[in-house]
């Protein structure tokens, strides 16, 4: 996965939110749409993260978002 294309297609492919995917990788979502607004290329750390996202989302089948509560914690 080189470009945000790519990762975007990925994400669709693991059902995976773009919201949560970004959540998971520490990264904001602008930064997603801009990145596809320029077709443009993730750095190589970026790539990496999202990669590691992706590949545990499709590994573990957890692709829901997670709700969280007021303080920012993970409920369950």
């Amino acid at each position: 996965m080189k470009s945000w294309k790519e990762i975007e297609d990925r994400r669709a492919q693991v059902g995976l939110s773009r919201a949560e995917m970004c959540r998971r990788a520490g990264i904001s979502e602008s930064t997603v749409f801009k990145g596809l607004q320029r077709t443009g290329t993730p750095s190589p750390s970026v790539r990496r993260i999202l990669a590691m996202v992706l590949r545990a989302a499709e590994v573990t089948g957890e692709t829901q978002d997670k709700p969280h509560s007021p303080a920012g914690e993970v409920t369950s």
